[in-house]
């Protein structure tokens, strides 16, 4: 369902955003089961935490890939783009620095069953692909789609295939599997920062980083580091406090449903979205209701038409797919099964993008990091209940719980928060929240009624 305004040029950037985003599931999709296979069941459970973790740090950078990303789309000028991102690196070298050295000193106060080798890859490949994501964001943020895409799409398939042939070639072990992953990724860190010289033009590289600008980002993104903390724990620590009570194989079974789940959201909302957000951002901040009003109304179009129908042709025939994608693994039915439970859910949280860049652009972060801190609060807490009960099935349910919460409380945040002096601004925020409500029942009962056909 694309919106009949959009050029041919936005058609063409919007689909190299996809291609980026695309490959990045896909090659994840294709992976895992690899490496189940090469690793057994059992080792896969600790390789399904350590992407867990692997993706809770991502989220929880300081809130510095939000702060660039807005900062760079807001600038109508590209003098301080460079600047700013090396900023935001610089500040996550001394967070990573200090992870490291916390880190050998718990290992060794504790005695951790983890090798330094292992540690030191594990904490220079977290470092890498949080580093990587700011310096993306940045790219899309100023709208290179075909470099960002690329680079995103050559990186992944990449550290996955390098991973994969050293898990054939050397070993199928953790070791070699943590070394292929922190090798890959500074590699693809280094390049990524290569490009930005590149493509913003930062003869000037070589200069001191600004601290002065360095601190302002950090104090700009200081009410995201709740909100990054909380999305990012509600996400990703669900696999890490299941690990404390189920064996490795259930683990990887629900860590496997997750990420099928994610799939639609990641391949088509998250392109969408980065691609709608600089320019709504910039056009609220011109105070244009006309143009803010029409790109909203395209976001919506597509999160709902386009998602919704991934996610809904994904549910209905989530058995075959699991199947197929698991290659008929003992835990093919397992999985199918936290996919039915979970998607729903997963796919209505798609649409809280839209609020969160009405809300971004209001730079209202304070109400966007209490009500994550809350959710999250109360989820986990939830979570590590019916978990130690050993109901997984009860941990989805809770899940389909949140998201829904969050999209709704942010709608209703968003409508409340337009300004006083912009009554449209007010009107067109309320006629999106209704549009995709009635859609959204509309669609649940045409899924609902396919169900009981195909049956």
């Amino acid at each position: 369902m694309m919106p009949r305004s959009m050029s041919f040029r936005s058609l063409v950037d919007l689909g190299w955003l996809y291609g980026g985003k695309a490959s990045t599931v896909v090659v994840a999709l294709v992976a895992l089961p690899w490496y189940q296979k090469l690793m057994g069941a059992e080792t896969f459970g600790f390789v399904a935490v350590f992407l867990s973790i692997q993706a809770f740090l991502v989220l929880v950078d300081l809130g510095l890939t939000t702060v660039v990303h807005r900062e760079i789309a807001y600038q109508q000028t590209t003098d301080h783009d460079y600047q700013t991102l090396r900023a935001a690196t610089f500040v996550l070298q001394f967070l990573y620095a200090a992870i490291l050295v916390l880190g050998v000193g718990c290992a060794a106060l504790f005695s951790l069953e983890i090798s330094l080798a292992e540690l030191v890859s594990s904490i220079a490949c977290f470092w890498a692909i949080t580093s990587q994501n700011v310096a993306q964001s940045a790219l899309t943020a100023r709208r290179y789609f075909l470099v960002a895409g690329v680079n995103q799409t050559v990186g992944v398939l990449l550290r996955a295939a390098i991973t994969i042939g050293a898990m054939i070639f050397v070993s199928p072990t953790i070791e070699v599997f943590l070394t292929a992953q922190a090798v890959t990724a500074v590699a693809h860190y280094l390049v990524t920062m290569w490009i930005c010289v590149t493509v913003f033009g930062a003869k000037d590289h070589t200069s001191r980083i600004s601290l002065t600008l360095a601190k302002s980002l950090v104090a700009r993104g200081k009410p995201l580091v709740l909100f990054g903390i909380a999305g990012a724990a509600v996400l990703q620590l669900d696999k890490v406090i299941l690990a404390l009570f189920e064996p490795s194989e259930r683990v990887a079974a629900y860590y496997l449903a997750s990420v099928l789940c994610l799939t639609p959201i990641s391949i088509l909302a998250a392109p969408i979205a980065q691609y709608f957000q600089p320019q709504i951002i910039a056009a609220i901040g011109r105070g244009d209701s006309d143009e803010s009003g029409r790109l909203l109304s395209q976001l919506t179009t597509m999160l709902i038409g386009i998602v919704g129908a991934l996610s809904s042709i994904l549910w209905v025939w989530r058995e075959s797919l699991v199947h197929l994608w698991l290659g008929g693994a003992a835990t093919a039915a397992e999985v199918s099964h936290y996919v039915g439970i979970l998607l729903p859910g997963v796919a209505l949280g798609a649409l809280g993008y839209v609020p969160f860049t009405l809300l971004t652009a209001q730079q209202d972060y304070s109400f966007q990091a209490l009500l994550s801190g809350i959710l999250t609060i109360v989820t986990l807490t939830l979570v590590v209940a019916v978990a130690s009960l050993g109901d997984i099935a009860a941990v989805c349910w809770l899940y389909v719980a949140y998201h829904v919460t969050s999209a709704v409380v942010s709608w209703g945040r968003a409508i409340r928060l337009q300004p006083s002096d912009r009554p449209r601004h007010a009107t067109w925020t309320a006629q999106l929240a209704v549009k995709q409500l009635m859609v959204l029942a509309g669609m649940s009962v045409a899924v609902v009624l396919l169900r009981n056909i195909v049956s």
